[in-house]
């Protein structure tokens, strides 16, 4: 399966944004861009990523762990499986972009 890298992947503009290296320089171009049309992009990313890990810390604690996390394409830094790892998380991803990355070797061992 060949990776479309000539256009850039929100999957992959979300992974560099978040400080990830599941990308391409199409992929950072588009990101650098965007971020010059709203420089507080970057930020807002982190902040969404923390509200989750804050909401579901909180589901933990009250004794909920199975989630499925419904993903824009691929796993990225400080994924959810990855920062609470007593939880059970199947991941949907987006069929056009996450298979082709696994596939090709971007992942060190395939992800659930």
């Amino acid at each position: 399966m060949d990776i479309e890298t000539t256009k850039p992947s929100v999957s992959r503009i979300n992974n560099y944004l978040l400080g990830g290296n599941h990308n391409f320089e199409i992929d950072s171009i588009a990101a650098d861009q965007f971020t010059q049309l709203a420089a507080i992009l970057p930020r807002w990313m982190r902040l969404n990523r923390l509200f989750v890990y804050f909401a579901v810390e909180q589901l933990v604690a009250a004794g909920l762990n199975h989630y499925i996390g419904l993903a824009r394409g691929i796993p990225t830094q400080g994924y959810l499986h990855t920062r609470l790892p007593e939880t059970s998380v199947p991941i949907y991803m987006n069929p056009t972009t996450a298979p082709e990355l696994m596939m090709g070797g971007m992942f060190e061992k395939p992800v659930t």
